[in-house]
């Protein structure tokens, strides 16, 4: 049997590591909690997660709408892992889709004869500053695709107020359960991994979900692909 401080480590090690596919960290702690102990119902596992049991239902709810679990529909609700070699066969299929997305993007721009304007960033504080500037030049719309946008409010409140006092429509597209941005429309959609941008229908990044690396383009063409295709499969939030 683990011994109990092995099992803290690990499970705070791989909350934190469970964040580059998007996951919150009580929903991270609240999967690597039910791997371990097979099943069990929102206080068992909140228990286990060393999360509040108040937060508990929200992170369960969280990874089931993500595919990261399944649950029952007695009460109490009982909560079963999707096994990880599940979960990993479902990434990869997720990654090889944006691959070949890519190569299709890269095909396109090769047929139009226009120059590579693709550029990267390997450091998050250089990916927060390049956010920060596409916000800042931001005129007329600021649409944004994440797993996560809690990051906005934390990093940019400033920038999201000053681009709303310059009447930018700011678009977000986010996973279920998420928080939104007052002012901002909300869209949700499954499946999220990456975060996406795209300012003005003219510039688009795409960066990791935890900001360190992103790569840029001010193509006007990728731009409005990007911009359709992340659209694509989103629901719009009522504000009401």
């Amino acid at each position: 049997m683990q011994p109990v401080e092995d099992f803290d480590d690990t499970l705070a090690t791989l909350g934190k590591e469970l964040g580059f596919l998007g996951l919150p960290r009580y929903e991270a702690r609240a999967y690597v909690a039910l791997v371990a102990l097979g099943y069990g119902d929102v206080e068992t596992i909140a228990r286990t997660a060393k999360i509040p049991r108040t937060s508990g239902y929200k992170a369960l709810e969280g990874i089931v709408k993500k595919g990261f679990a399944i649950s029952t529909s007695g009460r109490p609700k009982i909560y079963k892992p999707v096994p990880p070699e599940d979960v990993l066969k479902g990434v990869r299929r997720r990654v090889d889709e944006i691959f070949e997305r890519l190569d299709g993007l890269h095909g396109m721009m090769s047929e139009t004869g226009e120059p590579q304007l693709i550029y990267t960033l390997s450091d998050r504080s250089k990916v927060v500053e390049k956010i920060r500037e596409i916000l800042n030049m931001s005129t007329s719309t600021f649409v944004i695709s994440a797993p996560s946008i809690s990051f906005l409010r934390e990093i940019f409140p400033r920038e999201i107020q000053k681009a709303q006092s310059r009447k930018v429509a700011i678009k977000t597209i986010t996973s279920p359960m998420q928080r939104p941005i007052d002012g901002a429309e909300m869209y949700r959609k499954e499946g999220l991994m990456a975060i996406d941008i795209i300012s003005d229908g003219m510039m688009a990044l795409v960066a990791a979900p935890d900001l360190s690396a992103c790569g840029y383009t001010r193509n006007e063409f990728l731009a409005e692909h990007m911009e359709r295709f992340i659209m694509e499969a989103a629901t719009r939030v009522s504000s009401g």
